[in-house]
């Protein structure tokens, strides 16, 4: 989950059962890797398209990742 860059391809690893709660080798969640990539990306924005669309498929899986996450903790309660 934490390599994914799309919201299509994250749906299909969750109801496939990926964990979005696993962190990764910086103690990092799906979740908080995905911010900090949008951080980076604002912080070098050079007013590039590509990085446009970079953003907001970002915001997008971020969006998806919180909802999903929100939703996957309220079910385990």
């Amino acid at each position: 989950m934490h390599y994914c860059d799309s919201v299509d391809v994250a749906k299909c690893l969750c109801a496939h059962g990926a964990e979005v709660h696993v962190k990764n080798n910086d103690g990092l969640t799906p979740l908080q890797a995905k911010e900090n990539e949008l951080k980076e990306l604002s912080v070098d924005d050079d007013d590039d398209d590509s990085d446009d669309e970079s953003e907001q498929n970002l915001k997008e899986l971020i969006n998806f990742l919180t909802s999903f996450s929100s939703s996957q903790q309220m079910s385990d309660d």
